[in-house]
């Protein structure tokens, strides 16, 4: 498992806690701190977007689950927005894109973005705490 924290402290936190339940051999916190994305399209709706660093994730392939709770909602509008486009090239045919706190609207605008940005994907909401909505690639759209 590979969990992405932009502050530095809480990357630390995080290792040691990982640490502290023995997990080192299966959980990699790394440090991404927030950096402009822009999509590969270069499209100016979205330039100078905040998001993590994709130098932390250039070395993942064959993503299976990929669990959006960030950057924190005060970061920009719609700052989870990047999630889909800067990690779907390195996920599995069948990977699960969970994006959490769909409670607020704009976590479900930005999930209605997704659909209409990549039509191999489809969405079912769950219901939890918070809310979430469940992401999974069409087989036979890709």
């Amino acid at each position: 498992m590979v969990a992405l924290e932009h502050e530095e402290r809480f990357a630390e936190l995080s290792r040691e806690l990982v640490t502290a339940h023995g997990l080192d051999d299966i959980v990699d916190i790394r440090h991404a701190p927030l950096t402009d994305w822009v999509p590969e399209d270069g499209t100016a709706e979205d330039a100078a977007q905040p998001w993590y660093d994709l130098k932390a994730v250039a070395d993942l392939k064959e993503i299976g689950l990929v669990f959006v709770d960030g950057p924190p909602e005060a970061t920009a509008p719609q700052a989870r927005y990047p999630a889909v486009p800067a990690l779907l090239p390195h996920c599995a045919t069948d990977a699960v894109i969970v994006l959490d706190d769909t409670v607020r609207r704009a976590e479900r605008d930005l999930s209605d973005r997704w659909l209409a940005a990549y039509p191999e994907l489809s969405c079912r909401p769950e219901t939890v705490e918070k809310g979430a909505r469940v992401f999974t690639r069409n087989a036979d759209v890709f």
